[in-house]
């Protein structure tokens, strides 16, 4: 399985790391995942844009405006979001979007979070 990541995803993921003796050695590694979608484009945005509106005129409440720019990407470039988030099901219903996610074993995401 490769795995590829875009700007926004990486500000979601570093922005929540804590101050710890492992979160430079996270970062290096994680900034070491391809990235997609860079620049940004601005036609990106506003398929961001019109996925949240399309999402609100059929009722769907999607909570981050980001996860509209992270889909815009993913279908931009036909690659799935791997996700522990509700809105990316949401989009998925009304655009191409490709999604899947798995919950964490052990609870793993707790586990980083305490760690970083």
């Amino acid at each position: 399985m490769r795995f590829v990541t875009c700007g926004p995803v990486v500000q979601e993921v570093l922005q929540g790391l804590r101050p710890h003796e492992l979160a430079g050695p996270f970062q290096n590694s994680f900034l070491a995942i391809p990235h997609i979608g860079l620049p940004v484009t601005l036609d990106l945005y506003l398929r961001a844009a019109d996925i949240y509106r399309m999402g609100r005129n059929k009722g769907y409440t999607i909570r981050s405006s980001i996860d509209c720019l992270i889909a815009a990407i993913a279908i931009e470039y036909q690659v799935p979001v791997w996700h522990y988030d509700r809105d990316f099901p949401l989009i998925a219903r009304y655009t191409s979007l490709l999604e899947f996610s798995q919950p964490p074993k052990n609870n793993l995401k707790r586990h980083l979070i305490s760690l970083f």
